[in-house]
């Protein structure tokens, strides 16, 4: 065997060979050699290396001074420095220049004992043995350091004596010499070896810890980013109460850790399966049976399969299967499945998926299931709190002649509690309207419930007729009385049509906004006070303001204005210009539009209300079309006198034409209309004399005897003519008066 054949050998035989034998155990004891790291071992060869061009100058010099000719001092050290300077080349590799390294230093011992005639020996076996083996730490020097000893102390000492050693002993009995050295040896070299091995295993446990701590460390980083993805899917799921829009997040934050995709399937109320994608899906993945949506007829599905088991399933790689690994987990909720996660990674993927991802993907579907089952709570609390807060706003708003009312109203924020904005319209009596608007401070059930006080309250007060300074004050007085702990700002006006004037009071509220039919827009001035609750006692002062016909009062509460990041002054400058800008035709539209433009596409933080009230403009022709109530009978007349006095009627023509229209009317509310109620309208013009024409929808019924049967006369005492036309769709009554001041005028007719 060579002496690298050999090296190999027992170096695989002490690092690898598998068995129990004695041989295999006894080379297992032994050092595996080879294995000396490329930066220790080039450090302990440059010492190795400086070591032997030391030699190279002091075996000279050793000579000379032992007393030898210089020729054969030459001969004897030449091969040191020629040695070295092989080993020095750059281009050597790490085995030759052990070998020859070792081999310099053995030559060096070798020649010291000859030059010493064995007196320095020692030196020999202390670099053989402990120097070159345990620095190299390879069965290179080793082996060489061993074939050395043989030839040189086995058959050169038996040979020739005189020239290993230097006393008469060794000299006559050199085998027994021989012995006694390889004794010696032997125990150098197992001290040596031993020393290795040690070292060897000291480097092996390192090792060991260094790989225990890197897998240890590389678990750590795994489950700290587990942790991480765990952390972030968890505020996302609970950041936001919209499911659709959170999986998608949680889904890219799933596939840029774990999968190549994320697919969501909740169950809808009716069973069915609504999918959510992690984004946009390859063909590649679309075509796998597992990411395929699973359809109704399908129970073999795996997404169908985890629900209706409710058990994990780990889906390993199959031969033609793709992909190579998914796990589909069910999203258990409080008391059913609400769906399922699947992660998928493919073939060709670096993301890679096992038994092991199971927990991980479990937590996250159980966060899921969690986050879901909220986001429906949530959809269903807030519905009933919307269902209630409008519960407590007017059904709707009354039609009265003459005037157009419309208000809108939109919740604010996450919040499922109920707000505290509301607003209301009142007819009252001889036509006026009262309208308010309030906002109570908080929210939840006790905001609701003083919210439903004061507009109890309110339309006590305005029925009973007092004015709105006067309202405000006794409302204010409910709720010190009451001793609630909210407070509330409200403004109430009142609107009187045939007047054309408007008296409010404000408790705290913002300004009242006025748009002129030429679209000015400007805020009334007018007594603030204290929010309601603020001091008892409190008393309310009210301001009037003559109205021209086309004026629109807007009122609102303060979430349509205010902001968290800017004042109000911006919220009220933006309302006055959108008012001015925005058409009032169609005043639910002009409420809509106020808001987009104030809000600027924006969710408003709070609860936002608007109520807007116009003064029709008073024309030629007045055409009007109300409901079979009696409690439109008061706006009608007001309507009809701005109507009259602007076409020039005395007092005593519009009290007469009042009460002829007044009868009309009523004659159409209580003998045409039917069971479900219906409408009639009134039309009033100029052609010369007064026209006033009242159309119903149904036939009149015939007079009971001793009941009524004085309208019609009535009406034809207080007009020069009255036309009655009777037909299947209905009853017209026309009436005609000539006008005093048209009497002074050619007539037209």
């Amino acid at each position: 065997m060579t002496m690298g054949a050999e090296t190999a050998g027992i170096a695989g035989s002490a690092s690898g060979e598998s068995g129990s034998g004695p041989l295999t155990r006894i080379r297992r004891l032994l050092p595996v050699g080879g294995g000396l790291p490329d930066a220790s071992w080039r450090a302990r060869h440059r010492g190795i290396l400086l070591l032997l061009w030391a030699h190279a100058a002091f075996i000279p010099a050793f000579g000379l001074a032992r007393g030898y000719e210089g020729l054969h001092v030459a001969l004897e050290s030449l091969p040191v420095p020629v040695i070295a300077a092989v080993v020095s080349w750059s281009g050597l590799g790490r085995k030759w220049k052990t070998f020859l390294t070792s081999v310099g230093l053995l030559t060096c011992s070798a020649i010291l004992v000859h030059l010493s005639g064995g007196v320095i020996e020692t030196h020999f076996h202390f670099f053989v043995m402990v120097g070159v083996v345990s620095l190299y730490q390879d069965w290179i020097p080793f082996l060489a350091a061993i074939g050395y000893v043989l030839i040189h102390h086995g058959a050169v000492g038996v040979l020739e004596p005189e020239s290993v050693y230097n006393h008469y002993a060794a000299i006559n009995g050199p085998w027994v010499w021989a012995a006694i050295h390889a004794f010696f040896i032997a125990g150098s070299s197992t001290a040596a070896l031993v020393n290795w091995r040690l070292s060897e295993r000291m480097v092996e446990q390192r090792d060991e810890l260094f790989t225990a701590e890197r897998v240890a460390r590389g678990a750590a980083e795994v489950s700290a980013n587990r942790l991480a993805v765990l952390a972030d899917a968890s505020r996302a799921l609970f950041s936001s109460l919209e499911p659709e829009a959170v999986f998608q997040s949680v889904g890219g934050m799933v596939t840029t850790e774990l999968a190549d995709f994320c697919l969501i399937d909740f169950v809808e109320d009716d069973g069915s399966l609504q999918r959510v994608n992690s984004g946009d899906l390859s063909p590649e993945i679309e075509a796998l049976r597992v990411a395929a949506p699973p359809a109704g007829d399908d129970p073999d599905h795996p997404v169908a399969q985890a629900i209706r088991e409710r058990k994990a399933r780990f889906i390993a790689a199959g031969p033609e299967e793709r992909p190579p690994a998914a796990i589909v987990v069910p999203m258990i909720g409080r008391h059913a499945a609400v769906g399922a996660l699947t992660l998928g990674v493919l073939r060709d993927s670096p993301n890679r998926l096992t038994q092991a991802d199971l927990p991980f993907a479990e937590e996250l579907a159980r966060r899921a299931a969690l986050a879901i089952e909220n986001a429906r709570l949530y959809a269903r609390q807030r519905s009933v709190a919307e269902t209630l807060q409008h519960s407590l706003l007017p059904e709707r708003l009354p039609t009265l002649p003459g005037v157009q009312c419309a208000a809108i109203y939109e919740a604010g924020g996450p919040d499922v509690e109920v707000g505290g904005d509301w607003y209301d319209v009142i007819p009252l009596p001889g036509g006026r309207l009262g309208i308010a608007i309030g906002d109570v401070v908080g929210r939840g059930e006790r905001a609701a419930a003083l919210m439903s006080q004061l507009r109890n309250g309110l339309r006590a007060y305005a029925i009973d007729g007092k004015e709105p300074g006067q309202i405000i004050s006794a409302l204010n007085v409910l709720i010190t009385d009451t001793g609630s702990e909210h407070m509330a700002t409200m403004v109430y006006g009142v609107m009187d049509p045939g007047k054309n004037q408007f008296c409010f009071a404000s408790a705290g509220h913002p300004p009242i906004l006025r748009r002129a039919a030429s679209g000015e827009a400007a805020y009334l001035e007018g007594v603030g006070g204290l929010p309601l609750g603020a001091i008892a006692g409190n008393w309310y002062e009210e301001t009037s303001t003559h109205l021209d016909g086309g004026d629109t009062i807007v009122l609102y509460t303060d979430g349509l204005v205010e902001e968290r990041t800017s004042a109000i002054d911006a919220g009220l400058t933006r309302l006055r210009e959108a008012a001015s800008e925005t058409a009032v035709d169609d005043l639910q539209a002009f409420c809509r539009n106020l808001a987009g433009r104030v809000l600027q596409g924006q969710p408003c933080d709070d609860d936002m209300a608007i109520l807007a009230v116009r003064l029709e403009p008073v024309g030629d022709r007045l055409v009007l079309r109300l409901p079979s109530e009696t409690s439109v009978l008061g706006s009608l007349r007001a309507t009809l006198r701005r109507w009259l006095e602007a076409a020039g009627a005395s007092e005593q023509e519009v009290f007469e034409l009042l009460v002829a229209s007044g009868e009309a009317a009523t004659n159409a509310i209580r003998h045409a209309a039917g069971p479900s109620g219906g409408h009639f309208e009134v039309e009033a013009e100029m052609d010369g004399d007064v026209v006033v024409t009242v159309r119903d929808e149904g036939r009149w019924r015939d007079r009971r005897a001793g009941i009524g049967g004085r309208g019609l006369p009535i009406i034809e005492s207080y007009v020069d003519t009255l036309e009655v036309d009777r037909g299947p769709g209905g009853t017209q009554v026309r009436m005609r008066r000539r006008l005093a001041s048209q009497e002074l005028e050619p007539s037209s007719a």
